[in-house]
């Protein structure tokens, strides 16, 4: 049997005292930076460890399958945030023309994770 258990005894009386309940059981000290987050169009790739390099060779091989008709593959997760996350990246690479097929593995069939059976 699960046992609960409960980050906070208070009970909230107001919508503010559950957000600064939900604030305080994650330990978030900036409200103002939670509840107002940048946009993510002013965030800079490398803010957030991504090598901008590394984003240009991927947008070139990318116009390379584009140019040539080349599909592209997904593979993706069966928990919710990979089936989420496939469904994102397919939307937002088809939108843009290209050709993409998502796969999203059977537990049973593929395993876990890449899988020679997978592939």
């Amino acid at each position: 049997m699960r046992k609960w258990h409960l980050q906070s005894t208070t009970v909230p009386d107001s919508v503010a005292s559950i957000k600064d309940i939900l604030l305080d059981n994650r330990q978030i000290t900036n409200k103002e930076d939670f509840f107002s987050p940048k946009s993510p169009m002013t965030i800079a790739l490398s803010e957030i460890g991504i090598d901008e390099k590394l984003v240009g060779q991927i947008k070139q091989r990318l116009d390379q399958a584009k140019q040539k008709n080349e599909k592209i593959l997904i593979f993706g997760d069966y928990d919710a945030d990979g089936i989420s996350a496939t469904a994102i990246l397919w939307q937002a690479l088809y939108s843009l023309g290209y050709q993409v097929i998502p796969f999203i593995p059977s537990r049973l069939q593929h395993g876990y994770g890449l899988s020679i059976r997978a592939l």
